[in-house]
């Protein structure tokens, strides 16, 4: 009978016992609480979806747009062969990455990063950093990444 005491014969729907609307606030906060500290104790981390659109080969390659292009595989293979004139980014030296880049770059020209194949996590990262850190909004990532490339090696 609807939480309605049965010894309760004149009962209605409106006798019911309901929260008060502080204590459904409350409620509301200490579960938000909870939820925030069980993720920080998981570790668990909230991102935005990557913003960094993916360009075909094709569209990368076209002519009349500048481009520096961003190789972020290690340097060894960056050695062997890549995109000509393509700046090599090492991550875990970001700063002096940053400044090889900017010798070429400017904002009038777009950056298109490129990892191994599709889906570079190394790729993404950095593109999404660039970004930021360049305040700009015209980088991409290479869609299929060195991959995608004319005569790239094989893997």
């Amino acid at each position: 009978m609807s939480g309605i005491p049965a010894n309760f014969p004149h009962a209605t729907p409106q006798d019911t016992p309901r929260l008060s609307r502080t204590n459904q606030v409350a409620l509301l906060l200490l579960a938000a609480a909870l939820l925030s500290a069980t993720n920080q104790f998981l570790g668990i981390r909230w991102r935005r979806p990557p913003e960094i659109a993916v360009l075909p080969l094709s569209e990368a390659q076209k002519q009349n747009v500048p481009t520096v292009w961003v190789d972020v595989r290690d340097a060894d293979r960056f050695e062997r062969e890549h995109v000509p004139g393509a700046v090599s980014f090492d991550e875990t030296r970001p700063d002096s990455s940053l400044r090889d880049l900017l010798r070429v770059w400017n904002t009038g020209k777009r950056i298109v990063v490129y990892g191994e194949g599709t889906g570079s996590q190394r790729a993404q990262r950095v593109a999404e950093q660039l970004k930021k850190d360049l305040n700009t909004r015209s980088v991409f990532l290479l869609e299929g990444g060195w991959a995608a490339w004319p005569h790239a090696s094989s893997h």
